[in-house]
Order: C-alpha cells, then structure tokens, then sequence
C-alpha cells in the first residue's frame, strides 16, 4: 500500500465560492495576486485574449515568503512523486524507516543550494514562480495585450504549468543530475540514520535501473528501440514487480548479471511522433508531452 504521486493546487479564489466573498475578504485580510491560466490563451480575429485567475498568496497570518516557501516545496514534491520516475528510491526509503515528509524537506532545502543541472533547474523554477505573479490584474492584462508580450505565451517563455514544464524538462534534459542527486541525497539520508555497507551498493542498482528506463527517453535512439544495458548486483525489476513487500537485499543475484533495457515496439511510434512534430520548440516539446502523451509509456523496460 502506499502512494506514488501527490497533486496539490495553488489557493484560487474562484468565482461564486464563500472564499471569494467580501465577508471572507473582511475576516482573512486575503493577499491577492493575479496570474495567466496556464494555455488559456489565444488570438481571436485581431484581438489577444487570455484567461486571469485570482490566486492567494498570503493573509493576516500566512505572507508571501510563506507562499513561495510552499510552492517550492510543492515542486520539490512533484520531483520526488512525479508520475513513477523516481517510485523505486522512495519506495526503498520507506522499507528502512525513513520518514518521507522529512526527507522531502532536507530535498527541498539542499536542492536550493545544489551545485550541477538539478539545482540550477530547480532554481530557474523558483524564479519562474515569483515572476508568475502580478500585484494588479489591470496591469497584468496591459502587459499581455502588448503583441511582444503576447509572443512570450505563444512561445512558452511564460504562462505555463510550471509544474508539468519542469517535469519535463528534468526528462529530456537533465535526467542524470535528478538521478544522482536523488541517489547522493539517499544515501546521506540513511548513512545519518543507520551503519549499513548495503546501502550504497543497492542506491547505485536503483539508479542505474531508473537511469535504464528513462534516460534520453526523447531520442531518436530510443524511438528506434536501441538497447540500454546496465549491471544489476539486486533484482530491481522482481522486487519492484512484486510491488516492495520484501527488502532488496532479499532479490540479490549470485553473480552480477547484465540487463538490457528497451522501449515496447508499439511506444517506439509515439517517440517518434513527438520528435518529428514538436521537437524543434522547446516550449511546444514541454507542453505536448505533458498533456497529450502518457510518459511511463515512453519508458524502456527490463527485456532479459
């Protein structure tokens, strides 16, 4: 039992609800601040339209610090349970006693100062959050109305769902840095909580497994179906087929055995739809393959 993935959504004060009544406004003192509707946008017979929601970000007790504290930690949430990229290390977290909510705090608060791709991304991220908001809905419209401005929605230099941008970006660009930093970011977890020589050997086999399946996934290299092989010393692949329920050190081969990793020939067409259609924009890359494509099903899988 368990969970893989955790959804949360900024605070909206929509239209017609109690929170968004000038009785609510008078109790809560509401900071209110305005943003686009992620793709809600258009240009419709010379006029550029869009969509503006209200969102809060602070109130008689909570400020605006507190807001951006949370929203990056609600990334940081949506990397470690983002849609089975990374299911196999928590789920080894939680087998020796790790406290995950705890974990995902000291992951939020190193990965601000993390030095390599992952922190950098990650920070560009957190600007992008701030950025996002305006203090006035009036200013907000005249900016993007501006046909210059318009553009920069157009092309998803912003306006987006941050979350699902960044997702995927961790795919296509910097898989192998969230991959280490995951790992690095484990192990020091359980090395300050326990003396086990294990730990790292099996880290390393949950990585090079994860790293299998979804390492330069949008390639054209995986669209043809090119094997990605690896040494397992643990079957990755059983314990996670049997869904956890023993520890990994009890899946340990006699000998270190060679898996080769690929794409199932009928998701070799859906890579290669993606990359002949929306590959030459970054933007248009991000936006189509989080909300037309399934992204497990671009992953490759333990064939031997």
């Amino acid at each position: 039992m368990g969970f893989d993935e955790i959804s949360a959504f900024t605070f909206m004060f929509l239209e017609g609800t109690e929170l968004n009544t000038m009785e609510s406004q008078q109790k809560y003192d509401w900071h209110k601040n305005y943003r686009i509707v992620p793709r809600n946008f258009g240009n419709y017979r010379d006029k550029i339209c869009f969509e503006v929601e209200t969102v809060g970000v602070g109130s008689k007790t909570f400020s605006l610090e507190d807001y951006l504290y949370l929203r990056g930690f609600h990334g940081a949430l949506a990397m470690i349970f983002n849609s089975t990229l990374f299911t196999e290390f928590t789920r080894y977290l939680k087998q020796k006693g790790v406290d995950i909510f705890s974990f995902v705090q000291s992951f939020y608060e190193d990965l601000k100062e993390e030095t390599g791709p992952a922190g950098d991304q990650f920070r560009a991220f957190l600007k992008e959050v701030r950025a996002e908001l305006w203090d006035s809905r009036e200013k907000l419209e005249e900016y993007f109305s501006k046909n210059e401005n318009y553009q920069k929605l157009v092309e998803g230099e912003t306006g987006d769902n941050l979350l699902q941008k960044y997702k995927i970006i961790s795919v296509a660009e910097n898989f192998d840095s969230w991959c280490e930093y995951f790992y690095k970011t484990s192990l020091n977890k359980l090395q300050n909580n326990h003396d086990n020589s294990h730990f790292a050997v099996e880290l390393t086999d949950i990585k090079d497994h994860i790293m299998a399946k979804g390492f330069n996934i949008i390639s054209d290299e995986n669209s043809k179906g090119m094997e990605y092989l690896i040494s397992l010393s643990y079957d990755v692949i059983q314990w996670k087929k049997d869904n956890y329920v023993e520890s990994l050190s009890a899946y340990k081969f006699k000998e270190t055995k060679e898996i080769s990793y690929m794409i199932k020939e009928e998701n070799k067409r859906l890579v290669k739809e993606i990359l002949e259609l929306h590959s030459k924009n970054k933007a248009t890359l991000w936006k189509v393959v989080s909300s037309r494509y399934y992204l497990p099903g671009l992953f490759r899988e333990a064939v031997n």
